[in-house]
């Protein structure tokens, strides 16, 4: 399953959500951090278990990448990708249509 920032908020997309949102404002951050952070900040109940699991997931499917062993941010491939998606879709409507690739 490819991480969809757009997609209607569920509580499978919740986490991914707050820990992108938490990378945005701060990069690298450990896995004791962003589950602190998701817990404090955002008032998100997960278990650090949850936290992890949901990071190894986006890490396979290249959203976040590791600074270092411990540390994590924001995949540049997943920011670059989003941002010729966001692009097309600008050019489309600008254009009056819209026809997403296969």
């Amino acid at each position: 399953m490819y991480y969809n920032p757009l997609s209607l908020t569920n509580e499978r997309t919740k986490a991914p959500k707050l820990i992108i949102q938490a990378l945005c404002e701060e990069w690298p951050l450990s896995v004791t951090a962003l589950h602190k952070r998701l817990n404090a900040r955002y008032s998100y109940p997960i278990s650090y278990q949850g936290a992890h699991k949901t990071i190894r997931r986006m890490l396979k499917e290249n959203v976040l990448e590791k600074q270092d062993k411990h540390h994590y941010k924001i995949s540049h491939q997943w920011v670059n990708e989003l941002d010729r998606f966001l692009t097309y879709i600008k050019n489309s409507y600008k254009n009056h249509r819209l026809e997403f690739p296969v």
